[in-house]
């Protein structure tokens, strides 16, 4: 099935935005007053896929016949490697994740899947790396930042819907690349099959597990700055039943331009895969991370400015504002375990059921001084501060089951694939936060990373904070074909989600209160498919999800006995397999709102009130796959607009939201000049954006540029050299209320890789 020309008919696309206006019609027409001026980085993206798609659509006149034709169900695909989805270098057709059976192409989503070759030409490290391919995705904090990895998806906090092979993911803490296959990011409601959160999208990382072949890859490379990497991939077959694998990571990398800020990482995942049978197959995996750097909480922003709107504090890019004081240094360490069981059975061709057991913990300890602007304007920075110094110990682990069925079956002539299941998790948290006093000041424009007095360390207040949370939940989504032309969807779950949380005692409350919640919700999504052509698709699609007030495991008086927030998306797309079905194209217009918003009661702001409403709407492009045999790409744009549509605090009615930039546009490309040299690039641009709700601290807009060359030394060693920021920007990549993160300067890399 497929077949849609990105460049249909503009008519078509008017109309998809007049659907989205229809959801409110008093609400501001963002999408409609904007569209007609997309920013200058798109044209080039936009033209490559108008021009490629009509060619491929004027050449397609065989229409697939109907699956149902001559009575036979198709099988199940069960990939024997379930650690890739198939497809061809960069183009990626299917997922990996168990309950999401449907080809990219037939699914009512916007899905974009990094893989393994792209991350490998980019040398990626990280989590935060690897989605910068993404357009619409923002972190905030970069690598070693605060609180890890804490992602936004089309304008939301996707910090809870990160995954591991569909399972949550929740530690905090900056998850590295070496162990995974690939990444994918399912952008809108997911809620109907992963559960709470998924407002803006969920994250999945897909782990290196056993293949059945033997083969050793390794990579070591050389940065300047100074720093060093190293990886190891070891697979072996060991029976004919039974093979296992090996990934060995160890690096210590200082940041560019901030050299202090240094980032020292060990890490092992081994597994083991046993077919029983010729149905069953069992997959055990681990994997361990230990992280030991230098916190990253940036530059403050200035205390005051004309017009109001503050900026960065115009500095050095190497200001450091952290204490490194020997003995008594800021630092962070995190440990982090996750123990995956997976069970696979074929109950016949079209079913198939699957068992995922995990437990994962997340040991966290930093401590940290956060910077402060205090006094300063843009005119004078050079100004005497406090330090606002404290030290964190965080304990998180998480157990879940989930079982996955899948199959297709026909009733009245129509083609179902159904997939169906049931899930279980439990979550604990317990942390101790303790404050360092007696500091000296420091010099905002010199600050001195080395004070004399670097503090002293009060006691603990005992007990620390606790939380727990559970969750037990159904879902059921089933997709049918009605002829080769049109398919429908439609999937639903419920989820029984309670949690208890305690805070931490202090000197004013000893003896906190424990707060209990309990939310029983409901998500769903529907949506049609249409196919022009075999190789494209139109959609329509409309979801709901929900986010609890306990959905970090955290209750607060301001929060206790409050219903879950309610999202609701409207999203109308188009995707294309063009150019002999090698390169993927695609295309979103969408509207998000979220509504029973927790804003603070006017009459006691000391608690919230579910009465306030965010909307953000938006168009993405992209495209991913083979222009030619030699040239790969990997493109998109996204364009948002968001607006606080209702709240209580009048400061914030009308403004945007944090971490969601107008415009944003990521491209990767590389070319095969011979057949043993290829070079590539990247180029990257995000508007400006907010810190804080009151849109008051802002970060500019930037544009950043990569290069990369391979050349093959032998048919089993890769040499390859990375420059990241070429031109040794300085610009920010995130922003918080009171600071802004400062990317790293220009990087280079040297890297040998074999494979045997």
């Amino acid at each position: 099935m497929s077949g849609y020309g990105i460049g249909a008919s503009t008519d078509k696309a008017s109309g998809a935005l007049d659907a989205l206006n229809l959801m409110d019609d008093d609400a501001p027409s963002f999408i409609r007053a904007s569209i007609g001026k997309p920013h200058p980085a798109v044209i080039s993206l936009a033209s490559v896929m108008l021009a490629t798609t009509a060619t491929s659509v004027a050449a397609q006149t065989a229409q697939q016949p109907a699956p149902q034709d001559g009575g036979t169900l198709p099988t199940i695909d069960v990939q024997e490697n379930a650690t890739t989805s198939s497809g061809d270098g960069y183009q990626q057709t299917q997922s990996t994740i168990a309950r999401s059976p449907v080809p990219l192409l037939n699914t009512a989503q916007s899905i974009t899947v990094i893989p393994k070759q792209v991350m490998q030409e980019q040398s990626t490290t990280s989590y935060v790396e690897a989605l910068r391919n993404v357009a619409g995705i923002t972190f905030r904090a970069g690598e070693g930042g605060n609180g890890g990895d804490n992602p936004y998806i089309r304008g939301f906090d996707a910090r809870n819907d990160i995954y591991r092979d569909g399972v949550r993911d929740p530690g905090w803490y900056t998850r590295d690349t070496f162990a995974t296959q690939q990444i994918e990011v399912l952008k809108g409601p997911s809620s109907f099959l992963f559960g709470r959160g998924s407002t803006g999208g969920v994250i999945n990382a897909t782990t290196k597990t056993p293949e059945f072949r033997n083969f050793v890859e390794n990579e070591t490379s050389i940065q300047a700055p100074g720093g060093l990497r190293a990886t190891l991939d070891a697979n072996g077959q060991l029976n004919e039943n039974v093979a296992a694998r090996i990934a060995v990571m160890g690096q210590d990398l200082p940041k560019a331009g901030r050299e202090e800020i240094e980032s020292k990482r060990w890490g092992v995942a081994p597994s083991l895969k046993v077919i029983v049978n010729d149905q069953t197959r069992v997959t055990a995996s681990y994997i361990y991370q230990h992280t030991d750097q230098v916190p990253e909480f940036g530059v403050p922003f200035v205390a005051s400015a004309p017009g109001g709107v503050r900026y960065p504090v115009p500095v050095p890019r190497g200001n450091i504002y952290n204490v490194l004081t020997p003995g008594f240094s800021d630092m962070e360490t995190n440990d982090a375990h996750i123990a995956t069981l997976k069970v696979e059975h074929d109950i016949n061709d079209q079913w198939k059921i699957t068992n995922t057991t995990r437990y994962s913990y997340v040991d966290r300890f930093m401590r940290i001084n956060q910077p402060s602007g205090t006094g300063t304007t843009p005119t004078n920075v050079n100004v005497n501060v406090a330090r606002n110094r404290w030290q964190l110990d965080v304990h998180n682990d998480l157990w879940a089951n989930q079982t996955d069925v899948v199959g297709k079956f026909q009733t009245w002539g129509l083609l179902h694939t159904l997939a169906t299941g049931v899930e279980f998790s439990g979550e604990n948290r317990t942390q101790v936060r303790q404050s360092i006093t007696g500091l000296s000041s420091y010099n905002v424009l010199n600050p001195d990373p080395y004070p004399t007095n670097p503090g002293t360390l009060q006691p603990a207040l005992l007990p620390g904070a606790e939380a727990s949370g559970r969750s037990a939940a159904v879902y059921a989504a089933d997709q049918i074909q009605i002829n080769r032309w049109f398919e429908v969807m439609g999937g639903v779950r419920f989820e029984n989600y309670g949690a208890t949380a305690r805070a931490q005692s202090s000197a004013t409350v000893p003896n906190p209160l424990t707060y209990s919640q309990t939310d029983n919700m409901w998500s769903y999504r529907v949506g049609g498919i249409f196919h022009p052509t075999e190789n494209s698709s139109l959609y329509v699609m409309h979801g709901t999800s929900f986010n609890p007030s306990a959905e970090f495991v955290t209750i607060t008086a301001a929060n206790a006995n409050l219903g879950p927030e309610s999202n609701e998306t409207l999203e109308f797309g188009a995707k294309a397999d063009v150019l002999n079905k090698r390169l993927s194209l695609a295309a979103a217009v969408f509207r998000t709102d979220k509504t029973n918003m927790r804003v603070p009661n006017p009459d006691n702001t000391a608690v919230n009130i579910l009465d306030g409403k965010a909307r953000v709407e938006g168009f993405e492009i992209s495209a991913q796959g083979h222009i030619t045999d030699a040239w790969e790409l990997m493109a998109s744009y996204t364009h948002l607009k968001s607006e606080i549509v209702s709240t209580t605090t009048a400061s914030q009615l009308g403004k945007e939201l944090i971490q969601t930039p107008n415009n944003a546009f990521s491209l990767w490309t590389t070319y095969k000049i011979t057949q043993d040299f290829t070079i590539g690039g990247g180029a990257y641009y995000v508007d400006g954006l907010w810190g804080n709700v009151d849109n008051t601290t802002r970060i500019p807009s930037w544009w950043r540029f990569d290069a990369m060359a391979s050349y093959k030394l032998a048919p089993n060693a890769t040499l390859q050299f990375n420059v990241f920021n070429l031109a040794d920007k300085y610009y920010y990549d995130s922003a918080y209320s009171n600071w802004a993160t400062p990317a790293p300067g220009r990087t280079m890399t040297v890297s040998l890789r074999t494979k045997f």
